[in-house]
């Protein structure tokens, strides 16, 4: 674009200029769709986090009562052990800033 306009060539140097904002232009849309796709990416993956710890969940609520079923049938009145189920700590929500590291690495590896 200096070339040219040093050459006298203004319309020649308006057309790579116009150029070069062209292709800044793309380079940050193409920036924001990447970060846009990694949000989306994130969220897909917490949602399914919370998916996977309710029916972990729900599988501990079922194994307590079955097992509750099973001890009251083959308890005898005289024995007094009860076998307790252990419990399944449930993972807690991500924080802002583990969601913040999350971002980061998906974006340093791409989208999965």
């Amino acid at each position: 674009m200096s070339v040219e306009a040093r050459r006298g060539r203004l319309s020649r140097a308006l057309a790579w200029g116009r150029l070069r904002d062209m292709a800044l232009r793309q380079i940050s849309d193409r920036t924001r769709l990447e970060a846009r796709v990694a949000r989306v990416a994130s969220r897909a993956s917490i949602d399914t986090l919370n998916e996977i710890n309710a029916t972990a969940r729900s599988i501990v609520q079922s194994a307590r009562v079955v097992g509750a079923v099973a001890d009251a049938r083959t308890r005898s009145p005289s024995s007094s052990k009860v076998q307790e189920v252990q419990e399944v700590h449930p993972v807690p929500p991500l924080s802002r800033a583990e969601r913040r590291r999350h971002a980061a690495r998906a974006r340093k590896t791409g989208p999965p």
